[in-house]
């Protein structure tokens, strides 16, 4: 059986130095990150292909961030 699947992808934004400075910071990034998001294959929806029949549901998250150093 054949199956794809995307378990990790991060996206981040580095603020520029300038709009930085303005808002009293050195530095500032933003990031999202997707974890095991859904699989295209023939499985039940939210079944893992790679694991046993007797694991549990695959649940996707959705994670925000902000770092910042001042």
């Amino acid at each position: 059986m054949c199956s794809s699947d995307l378990k990790l992808i991060t996206l981040g934004y580095n603020i520029p130095g300038p709009l930085a400075k303005k808002l009293m910071l050195k530095n500032a990034k933003v990031y999202a990150s997707l974890t095991d998001l859904p699989s295209i294959n023939n499985f039940p929806k939210g079944w893992d292909p790679e694991t046993s029949t007797t694991s549990y549901f695959v649940t996707s998250s959705l994670i925000f961030g902000l770092s910042v150093n001042f």
